[in-house]
């Protein structure tokens, strides 16, 4: 199973969308766990209703909805890396959006590597055209595991997905 850890705060204009592009993942069981860190929109509202919508038996997906006082993103990250229950871990914004086969072709990657930690490219797209405008390669080395193991990895959460042992056995964020 695949678990994803949404971190949002007053994200009721985005967090649909984000949703839908894991909906709309080929891998399947998915597990979601969206950690609301104290918003003051209709954030809520728009995460249980597409989790009605949405998560069933047939979909092979669940979504928990954890909410809190506010204490910034590396809080609800902890928060949401106490809850999961995945062999695998992703990361999301709560204004990303997936390529559709990410999941599957991940959990391919994990199983043929015997990978621990994949980081993977992103691009930005402009929202008006819907055209990539920037891509980020992936570049993985000894020095990038090294700060992942350590917690001193910088990127855009999108970018690195774990296996459950090494999200454990990293432990939290900084706070």
């Amino acid at each position: 199973m695949f678990s994803v850890i949404i971190p949002t705060y007053n994200r009721a204009h985005s967090i649909r969308a984000t949703l839908d592009s894991v909906k709309a993942q080929s891998y399947r069981p998915i597990e979601i766990i969206v950690v609301d860190d104290g918003s003051s929109d209709e954030t809520e509202a728009v995460v249980t209703d597409w989790s009605s919508e949405v998560c069933n038996q047939e979909s092979k997906i669940t979504l928990r909805y954890c909410k809190q006082v506010n204490a910034g993103a590396p809080a609800a990250r902890n928060r949401g890396l106490r809850e999961f229950n995945g062999d695998y871990l992703q990361f999301l914004d709560s204004d990303d959006r997936l390529h559709p086969q990410r999941f599957q072709r991940l959990t391919e990657a994990f199983e043929q590597q015997k990978a621990d930690f994949i980081q993977t490219s992103i691009e930005w797209f402009d929202p008006a055209t819907n055209q990539a405008v920037n891509t980020l390669w992936a570049r993985p080395d000894e020095s990038q595991v090294h700060l992942v193991l350590n917690g001193q990895f910088w990127a855009n959460t999108l970018r690195g997905a774990l296996r459950r042992e090494l999200a454990k056995r990293i432990g939290p964020w900084t706070e």
